[in-house]
């Protein structure tokens, strides 16, 4: 039975087996009924659980099932795993997901059907089965949800027993009506048990009904965002969810946080939105209006085989609100198949406000389309420029990603509504549109652009603008002076912009900037003295900038930085002698250079917690201040070959607990805390608290 709370009971088991610690490899797959009913379902699961368990810093790309099961065979082979398999329905589920794991290994699974434990081979020993809730339970649980930590008033006791009653002992069903009545004056708990009587013989997703539709009568947004989110927004993360509604409602964040209030969805440990089944199935059914079988009359549409039947028969009607598929993450919004859509499909679609497609050209004129689309993902979009007759006008987000664009458009109109322009990976794109006619612009993504030469002086006008990246962008030779005239502008991301020639020199005057991405920028030689003016900046990475030579005594006014990455900066042979003047830096990565000496002055980084100086072969010895970093956590030094002479009071870095030598012979220690310890062997992990070596036992050290 679903809502009965098994999922709850395979969770706390789950953590109370990792807790014992006989696992270091494990997984919980959530929801893998509702999972396998998307296009690639079942290999996204075996994605997650190759990547779970191997734990590479290289993830897994699983494509198919055949691959997926070939993957789990060869890699987890005789792997000690806990693994939890939530909501099994099919047997293949079990035989795609289990490998021949290690003796020891343990599986828990959930399954609405008890004839799935027999077909995949479950002893009767091995099985549990969770029933509802007793009277005092559920009372306990109601009570909670209901009243918190007051004591429930007398003259209520009546009517949490008929409710009580109507919930079956169902954890799930106690939890929603109680959230739904908690703070409710008793006039409103009278009219929530009068609709709960007339509905004796329902199911229990038709009384959770209720208060799907009590939430239209507190804030009619409510409830369609509930709807938005259940037929194919679970499983996203937050962030993601909440910029795409909030394209079309408002106070999304606090709107959806009524929503987990009311137990009617969750966030889970990763930041994505979860719903319980019940729930999620109510949601989809509403969304239906009672037609399952007519997609044209469905207020959404997510399944795949829906999407193409309304659009390839261009079934198209005003009841269509929007259109993504629920397997958004894997893109495959319409199998990857190509076909050709009419706008006048679109047209009679006027309350379209969220539309999500992937190679689908749209022929005809766009006159009158569109008009409340206020969030389009087109992947793929076939066309070079869009017509001259394309403007919707409220339009909010949009995402071309992969489109054959050459110069966007030539558009006269103003879109004056539009926040987020997404054009990455558009190899044929050359140029960017005149930014005048985008005023509220606030994030401009040219990811991979691999053609793009050229950035509209125009930008500098958008003043609202709080995020452009173009990394990867090769053929980009410069960027146009007005950019230091971003006035909100909070990250840059020039990343692998190989062609770029030299940086604006009035970059300093971005005064908003706090991240700062300008690695791997081989035709760079110098940075501009302004950069010291960056005041509110925390993140700069500078790494892989080979043609590098030097960084400007100017840097060391980065009073807020608190991440600087110069890594593989082969060019530079010494740093500003003043480095200790960014006295809020916590990471300082400086591995791969060919320095033969650190300024002195590090020592006055107070607040730094990981420093890397690996593979710096010249590097002969750390200056005696470095001992002075009281926040120091992490030391980095493998590789420094040279390097065979550790401080005289190196053991005052009393807080560090990490020293990684993986190639690097510390012959000794100058006389001082560590004298009697070290000796001369090749360390692969050393720490403060306990020294470790591929070929001696380990040693506790205090």
């Amino acid at each position: 039975m679903a809502g009965v709370g098994k999922t709850t009971l395979a969770k706390a088991l789950y953590n109370q087996l990792l807790l014992g610690g006989s696992f270091k490899e494990s997984c919980f797959l959530v929801n893998c009924r509702e999972v396998c009913q998307t296009t690639q379902g079942l290999a996204s699961l075996q994605q997650k659980l190759l990547n779970d368990i191997l734990t590479s810093k290289n993830p897994v790309k699983v494509d198919n099932v055949d691959k997926g099961i070939k993957w789990i065979r060869a890699r987890l082979l005789y792997t000690k795993v806990l693994v939890a398999i939530d909501d099994l329905d099919h047997r293949k589920q079990f035989e795609y997901l289990v490998g021949p794991f290690a003796s020891g290994s343990v599986v828990i699974i959930t399954t609405r059907d008890e004839e799935m434990l027999d077909k995949i081979g479950v002893e009767p020993r091995y099985r549990y089965r969770v029933y509802e809730l007793d009277d005092d339970k559920s009372l306990t649980l109601f009570n909670h949800h209901a009243f918190g930590n007051a004591v429930p008033n007398s003259s209520f006791m009546v009517m949490t027993k008929e409710i009580l009653g109507r919930a079956g002992g169902l954890p799930l069903a106690l939890e929603v009506f109680g959230s739904y009545l908690y703070t409710r004056p008793e006039v409103g708990w009278k009219s929530f048990v009068k609709k709960l009587q007339q509905i004796p013989d329902s199911t229990i997703q038709q009384r959770l009904l209720i208060c799907l539709d009590a939430l239209e009568s507190d804030d009619p947004m409510l409830k369609e965002i509930f709807l938005d989110i259940a037929c194919f927004l679970v499983g996203l993360g937050m962030r993601s969810v909440v910029e795409l509604l909030k394209t079309y409602y408002s106070d999304v964040d606090y709107k959806i946080g009524i929503l987990k209030k009311r137990c009617l969805l969750t966030v889970d440990d990763s930041n994505k939105l979860r719903m319980h089944d019940l729930l999620l199935d109510m949601g989809r059914d509403v969304s239906r209006n009672n037609s399952p079988k007519q997609p044209e009359k469905h207020s959404r549409l997510w399944a795949v085989e829906d999407i193409h039947d309304v659009l390839k028969k261009h079934k198209g009607t005003e009841v269509i609100e929007c259109i993504i598929p629920c397997d958004i993450e894997q893109g495959d919004s319409l199998n990857r198949v190509p076909f050709k859509i009419s706008t006048e499909t679109f047209k009679r679609m006027v309350n379209l406000r969220f539309l999500f497609l992937t190679d689908v050209d749209i022929i005809g004129s766009f006159e009158q389309t569109f008009e409340d689309l206020r969030w389009l993902l087109w992947d793929e979009c076939p066309l070079t420029e869009f017509p001259s007759d394309f403007y919707p006008q409220k339009l909010v987000s949009l995402a071309l990603p992969e489109s054959k664009m050459r110069t966007m458009w030539g558009l006269n109109k103003v879109f004056e509504n539009l926040k987020d322009l997404d054009m990455s990976h558009s190899c044929d794109l050359t140029a960017t549109p005149d930014f005048t006619r985008l005023p509220c612009l606030e994030t401009l993504k040219l990811m991979n652009c691999k053609s793009l030469e050229e950035v509209h002086i125009s930008v500098g006008t958008l003043g609202k603008l709080v995020c452009l990246s173009l990394p990867g962008c090769v053929k980009l030779k410069r960027l146009p002076h007005t950019l230091c005239n971003l006035s909100a502008l909070k990250v840059l991301d020039i990343n692998i912009c190989e062609s770029l020639e030299a940086l604006p020199v009035e970059l300093g005057n971005i005064k908003s900037l706090e991240e700062f991405i300008a690695s791997g920028l081989s035709s760079v030689s110098i940075l501009p003295d302004s950069i010291g003016r960056l005041s509110n900046l925390v993140m700069l990475s500078l790494r892989e900038n080979g043609n590098l030579e030097t960084l400007p005594d100017t840097i060391c006014n980065l009073s807020a930085l608190k991440v600087l990455n110069i890594d593989n900066c082969t060019g530079l042979r010494a740093l500003p002698k003043e480095l200790g003047k960014m006295e809020s830096l916590k990471h300082l990565s400086m591995s791969g250079l060919n320095l033969s000496e650190i300024p002195n002055s590090i020592g006055n980084l107070h607040e730094l917690v990981v420093l890397l100086l690996s593979d710096n072969e010249n590097l002969r010895n750390l200056p005696h201040s470095i001992c002075s970093l009281r926040s120091l956590e992490a030391l980095y030094i493998s590789g420094c070959k040279k390097l065979d002479i550790l401080p005289e009071n190196f053991g005052d870095l009393t807080k560090s607990e990490e020293l990684y030598d993986e190639y690097a012979w510390i012959k000794y220690c100058e006389s001082g805390y560590y004298s009697n310890y070290f000796k001369p062997m090749p360390l692969f992990y050393a720490g403060m608290r306990e020294l470790y070596s591929e070929t001696e036992p380990c040693c506790i050290i205090i």
